[in-house]
């Protein structure tokens, strides 16, 4: 089970499991805020739980705890996946084409999702080597549909598949979009007619 989905196992997955989704499982606008304060990564085996934040109440635990250390000079830098890309879903009904633009920011990403069927944005996301797990939100509040994307990054392209609340999963891949080359301009050998300098 990758970190992310762990996280997504303890908040968002089990909101949808108990039909809570649209007031629990996690931190948006509308939504009880209930949350958890941690001495580190909540999957350290040496973090505790420090605070506990519930309608409104901070709740301490463990006050002599301190910040956990955790050694991130081995871990190989993550790969830059930040910018556009073009991204194709083999759903039931046919392909559809999206758009998505990433942030980064370590193994953390980040995004916006665009095409005709919907626009969402990346609730939660990361890299690990060439393992690639992404979530979508769609919609806003009761009406909010999650779709978890996991694949590989092979040759600057994604692909992988794709589970939504519905339907079975399905294939996805994406590749990136090639910043256009800016505008040349020649200092040499360039011919004006029609105008004479003396």
């Amino acid at each position: 089970l990758s970190r992310d989905a762990a996280l997504a196992a303890l908040t968002s997955d089990a909101a949808a499991i108990l039909e809570m989704e649209n007031r629990l499982g996690s931190l948006e606008v509308g939504k009880l805020g209930h949350a958890v304060v941690m001495t580190g990564p909540f999957d350290h085996a040496q973090s505790k739980v420090r605070y506990l934040l519930v309608d409104g109440q901070k709740f301490e635990y463990n006050a002599k705890a301190k910040p956990v250390e955790t050694d991130q000079g081995d871990a190989k830098p993550a790969t830059d996946l930040a910018g556009k890309w073009n991204l194709t879903i083999d759903s039931a009904e046919g392909k559809v084409v999206a758009v998505l633009e990433l942030t980064q920011k370590g193994k953390d990403l980040r995004g916006i999702f665009t095409s005709e069927q919907g626009n969402g944005t990346l609730t939660s996301g990361s890299i690990v080597a060439e393992q690639v797990e992404f979530v979508v939100a769609i919609g806003a509040g009761a009406r909010t549909i999650r779709l978890k994307f996991a694949g590989l990054l092979k040759d600057n392209k994604l692909a992988g598949e794709l589970k939504a609340p519905f339907g079975a999963a399905t294939k996805w891949r994406a590749e990136r979009e090639q910043a256009s080359p800016a505008p040349q301009t020649s200092t040499s050998g360039s011919a004006i007619t029609g105008m004479s300098f003396e």
